[in-house]
């Protein structure tokens, strides 16, 4: 429902009728621009580190409920 296009739109930054493949490509490039080890890694502090792993779950958790509502997963 429309629930679900305002996480794709905020969680994910693509839009509710985005294709499959374009919400898979924006997954990957946030999930690599958010993985808490490459801002550990950065030198990013305990706090930034927190954040990102929180942003982490929220991606995850949106590409899931988004894959699952299209039958996907």
């Amino acid at each position: 429902g429309s629930e679900m296009c305002i996480e794709t739109d905020q969680v994910l930054g693509v839009f509710c009728n985005a294709s499959n493949c374009e919400i898979k490509r924006r997954w990957k490039e946030l999930i690599n621009q958010y993985h808490p080890d490459r801002a550990q890694a950065n030198g990013a502090d305990r706090g930034t580190i927190e954040a990102y792993t929180l942003k982490m779950a929220e991606i995850n958790n949106a590409y899931q409920n988004i894959m699952k509502s299209r039958k996907t997963i």
